[in-house]
């Protein structure tokens, strides 16, 4: 079969699927833009089945405007999550079936039961690698990864402190910083069971930990430790600038959230007698300038490597059947943000029923591919019993001509 021909076949097969996804056709409150539709798989790139898909606020921001990158609408939610591929693409070959897939950072759409995308969206991840953990690395832990070594030189003992602390991305920063040698200095907001936070906090690596209203009682003259170097923001409002009179001078102000929805301020004095620096991450900038690049790849391996060995741990989560999304959209929604946990959107019982459609399906394809090989293998032998009988034919015609 010839490569044209083959990639048409492909097509025709991937057109033959079903899947269930999340749809939103226009922006606006989650709860309401958000519908699960059963669809067909059309794009011919390659197909995966997603395990899980980690829910997140920062992951939710299209649906309400306020992030500067939209995407085409219809559009299916979920930047992160892991999945098996089921079927690998025309041409495809350093993933194959089975392996199991994280997004690169780039592309959305990975809350749907069967989903397309290029190879190169897609990073294979070891599967000694618990899937708690893979379906929010590509998120959280790179942001956090990046943020304590893009910025500032932290050396063993230098002192970092981070406002919401038991957020996903703030409880991979304090176990970045417990593996690296570095002190935590952690926020968070005041709820029922905080001990009980405090201590799963701790648990993890934390060096301190703080509710808001602890933290502003706090006397800066008797602050009775070393001044961080670096501050991590995801809540801006006047708990940053609380936070940027414990500052070290010269020391840098990363924000990548802003939860409160309040503006930062910074007064003179952190310009003029500090000399602080003000900083932004955004991920979606740095993928789109590590893209495929040594430096993603190395940290990645690193990330595996850490995950696999038990040194990182997945933050507190639930996972929650994809057909129940509502649940976990109204968990990540919550404008306390004090549920305690994480939703983890899990389509493994869901594909149990699929399975074996797919199972039946692969088996027909195969069935069709032996009978195409013993069509094919027919139609070679009797192409050569031709070519015998023509070299025989002429072979009794030139004895002929000899005798004569």
């Amino acid at each position: 079969m010839d490569p044209e021909e083959a990639f048409k076949e492909y097509q025709a097969q991937m057109q033959s699927f079903k899947c269930k996804k999340l749809v939103f056709k226009e922006f606006g409150d989650p709860l309401n833009v958000v519908h699960l539709e059963d669809c067909d798989v059309k794009e011919p790139y390659g197909a995966g089945e997603d395990a899980a898909g980690a829910g997140e606020p920062g992951r939710h921001k299209h649906d309400s405007r306020e992030v500067p990158v939209k995407p085409k609408l219809p559009a299916t939610p979920g930047m992160e999550g892991v999945g098996e591929i089921f079927k690998t693409g025309f041409n495809v070959t350093r993933l194959g079936e089975g392996d199991r897939v994280i997004l690169s950072g780039e592309p959305i759409g990975s809350w749907s039961s069967l989903a397309l995308f290029e190879a190169n969206d897609v990073i294979k991840v070891p599967k000694r690698v618990p899937i708690e953990i893979a379906a929010g690395l590509v998120i959280n832990t790179v942001t956090a990864h990046r943020m304590l070594t893009d910025f500032v030189e932290l050396g063993p003992g230098t002192n970092v402190i981070q406002n919401g602390a038991n957020s996903a991305c703030g409880q991979n920063i304090i176990q970045l910083c417990k593996l690296w040698g570095l002190v935590s200095i952690n926020i968070v907001r005041n709820r029922p069971n905080v001990e009980e936070l405090k201590k799963q906090l701790i648990d993890l690596g934390a060096n301190y930990v703080y509710t808001e209203e602890e933290f502003n009682a706090l006397d800066e003259k008797d602050f009775f430790f070393t001044r961080p170097k670096l501050a991590l923001n995801c809540v801006g409002g006047p708990l940053l600038t609380r936070m940027l009179k414990f500052m070290a001078p010269g020391a840098t102000v990363v924000t990548y959230g802003g939860m409160s929805y309040k503006p930062i301020t910074a007064p003179t004095t952190s310009f003029i007698f500090d000399d602080l620096t003000f900083k932004g991450f955004w991920l979606k900038r740095w993928n789109e300038d590590y893209r495929n690049k040594d430096k993603k790849e190395s940290m990645m391996n690193e990330l595996f490597e850490l995950s696999a060995k038990g040194f990182l741990h997945a933050p507190a989560h639930k996972f929650v059947p994809f057909e129940k999304f509502k649940e976990a959209l109204e968990n990540t929604l919550s404008p306390k943000g004090l549920v305690g946990h994480k939703c983890i959107l899990d389509f493994r019982e869901m594909h149990a029923e699929q399975e074996k459609e797919w199972a039946k399906e692969r088996e027909i394809r195969k069935a069709k591919e032996k009978e195409e090989i013993k069509r094919k293998g027919a139609i070679a032998k009797a192409d050569l019993e031709k070519v015998m009988k023509e070299r025989e034919r002429q072979k009794t015609e030139e004895k002929d001509k000899g005798k004569k």
